[in-house]
């Protein structure tokens, strides 16, 4: 679906090959290069300016679109494109020189002025603790050195964002966060910061600045509010961010009107008191009492400030004195012990539902000691480990994506990690996410096993969002490759040999594949029942699937004798699976409503019970052919007189 970018044109949504919108006649592609294909902000609500993902020749980007010529709101968009344009951090998005420009849609008068940016795949923070929850120490700790480095890089250059909030900030998959959407940034100028100093030095704030207002309830500094922003609002959004992602709660549901604060730290137990006394410190409402610079943040982040201060809150002052008296001892031995308490702690914790509390103690143990190799291993497994249950359980997607990340995050050269981390995105059908994660893993993959199933894995993708030559070409690389597994090339060649059938009218070398892949497949079922005395589950259920393309390719030659034969053998081997695993079969619909079809043809009195098979039973893999089928068999059905 392609939109007009005329933001008064009734019916915006086109189909993909139109060039011109149907209502307005406006030109769908802009500048002879961009097509919008969806909207990232709500088009219900009034907005000065329209946010979009768009194409640009099949590179995601995303265009900002302002339509009024209001000068405060223009002087935003062309700050934002110039800060954009001159600033160069992989935490972030990139504008190129020319992304900025104007246009006039079909019959209007009106100017829309436009401005192209990167497009940063991930999740925003505040969807992830939506629905993961709050995050932990480790993850707080690792977040903050991360936003701190942007905002250096940001400051240093002249500019401070105005408009730090959870929503802002993209988790990207390979762990590393961006700090997006710079419409609200301004420059700082020389003489502006000298005067912003003199003002907090002497407390003369209010009558010194005036800027424009740039307001997210719940994170904005009080002084921003009022239109007198500071590079040290910056910081305060900051804190107010981190406090929503370490209690899983917004600011606003904090706020006590009696002691004018965030009542907060109960909510994050989770977090010691010097990292909980530096977000507050962040959050003090007078801009002075904050810390002044990034750097002086960071000095608060490094593990002998954090130790040090852990240390004077938890055993009070005799445990200070006594650690000033033996500060060699301790200075050599503390952190490094703890960490090992913690690290035996985890050991402990081996059976699968104590992952969780493994994981724990690790972070306690990375964060104490986070240059000790063996710890951050052994954590990256542990997250691997948890985000595999959840995945393989079908439960709670979004936390077992977070934990892959995690993982990457410790240990990116996995190749299983970022491989797990595209099945997750694949099932909540983030295909980019997906193809992304599978590409990595092949830069990583050692064997020619990891390499097969990351192939079959990406044709499955490119199946799904209809790009059926790349999938055909990933399946072709699987069945090429000589693993140790050949039921994978197996697998490869039957969906490759399906999509032949549904888009090739030549079926020949398809049942050619089938047929010598059925062959090998016999072979492995006859091993496998040599070794075990029991077929495996997972060979009977791609047996009776072969079974099925192979029949299909009868009907579809006309040879409907066989057609039938091979059908009825497909059925027949589904109960001898059923008994092993009936969760993975579940009745599936697809060879009774080909043997329906075939039937419709040589016995229709014997086709109507194929039918209502066909209608009632399941279309486990959403197949777009199966899903055709099953309306033709409700259609029919129907006319028959047969309810559901």
């Amino acid at each position: 679906m392609i939109y007009c970018i005329n933001p008064k044109c009734q019916h915006r949504q086109n189909e993909d090959e139109q060039e011109f919108c149907s209502n307005c006649g406006t030109p769908l592609l802009i500048k002879n290069r961009y097509r919008l294909i969806q909207p990232l902000r709500s088009l219900e609500i009034e907005h000065h300016t329209e946010i979009w993902q768009a194409d640009d020749g099949g590179i995601r980007k995303v265009i900002k679109i302002l339509h009024t010529d209001k000068p405060k709101l223009l002087a935003l968009l062309e700050r934002e494109a110039e800060a954009l344009q001159k600033l160069n951090h992989p935490g972030i998005p990139q504008a190129e020189k020319d992304s900025s420009f104007t246009i006039t849609p079909h019959h209007s008068a009106e100017k829309l002025h436009c401005l192209v940016i990167e497009y940063i795949e991930g999740k925003n923070l505040e969807d992830l603790v939506e629905k993961s929850g709050k995050i932990s120490q480790y993850q707080a700790l690792d977040w903050l050195r991360q936003i701190l480095d942007i905002l250096d890089y940001i400051h240093k250059n002249g500019y401070f964002h105005r408009d730090i909030k959870p929503s802002n900030i993209i988790l990207k998959p390979n762990g590393k966060l961006s700090l997006i959407d710079f419409g609200a940034v301004r420059l700082i100028r020389s003489s502006f910061l000298v005067k912003s100093r003199l003002a907090l030095a002497d407390g003369s704030l209010a009558d010194f600045l005036k800027i424009t207002k740039i307001v997210s309830e719940g994170f904005t500094a009080p002084e921003q509010v009022e239109g007198k922003a500071l590079p040290q609002s910056d910081f305060y959004a900051l804190g107010r961010t981190f406090v929503y992602l370490v209690t899983g709660i917004h600011p606003l549901h904090l706020y006590s009107p009696h002691t004018n604060k965030l009542i907060w730290r109960q909510e994050a137990r989770q977090i010691s008191l010097p990292l909980v006394e530096l977000i507050d410190d962040l959050m003090n409402p007078s801009p002075a009492s904050r810390p002044q610079n990034p750097q002086a943040i960071a000095q608060r982040l490094t593990k002998w400030s954090l130790w040090w201060r852990e240390w004077l809150s938890w055993k009070g002052l005799a445990w200070s004195c006594l650690l000033i008296i033996n500060f060699g001892l301790f200075w050599q031995l503390g952190s490094r012990a703890m960490a090992r308490h913690y690290f035996g702690l985890a050991q402990k914790h081996s059976p699968q539902e104590k992952l969780e509390e493994k994981i724990k103690d690790l972070e306690k143990a990375v964060n104490l000691n986070p240059y000790n190799s063996t710890y951050q291993e052994e954590l990256a497994q542990a997250n691997f480990k948890l985000g595999t249950y959840l995945l393989v359980n079908g439960e709670q997607l979004s936390q077992a994506r977070q934990k892959f990340e995690q993982a990457i995050q410790l240990n990116p050269q996995k190749a299983l990690f970022h491989s797990n981390l595209g099945l997750t995105c694949q099932e909540e059908k983030d295909f980019q996410c997906a193809i992304n994660s599978y590409q990595q893993a092949l830069k990583l993959a050692s064997t020619e096993e990891e390499t097969a199933i990351i192939h079959y894995n990406l044709g499955g993708i490119y199946e799904q969002i209809g790009n059926i030559d790349a999938a055909n070409q990933e399946y072709l690389i699987v069945m090429s490759i000589n693993s140790t597994k050949p039921e994978m090339s197996i697998r490869a060649a039957n969906n490759y040999s399906r999509l032949r059938i549904l888009y090739d009218s030549d079926n020949s070398l398809s049942l050619e594949i089938l047929q010598n892949s059925f062959n090998k497949l016999q072979e492995l079922l006859n091993n496998s029942e040599k070794q075990s005395k029991q077929p495996d589950e997972q060979l009977l259920i791609l047996k009776s699937t072969l079974l099925k393309n192979i029949g299909w390719i009868h009907l579809q030659k006309g040879e409907l004798q066989q057609a039938q034969k091979v059908l009825q053998k497909a059925i027949e081997s589904e109960p001898k699976a059923l008994k092993i695993a009936p969760d993975l079969i579940k009745k599936r619909a697809d060879s009774h409503c080909l043997l329906a079809q075939v039937l419709q043809y040589l016995q229709e009195e014997k086709a109507l019970a194929s039918w209502v098979k066909c209608r009632d039973y399941q279309n486990k893999s959403d197949l777009p052919e199966v899903r055709i089928w099953q309306l033709r068999a409700q259609q029919y059905l129907k006319l028959k007189g047969v309810e559901l």
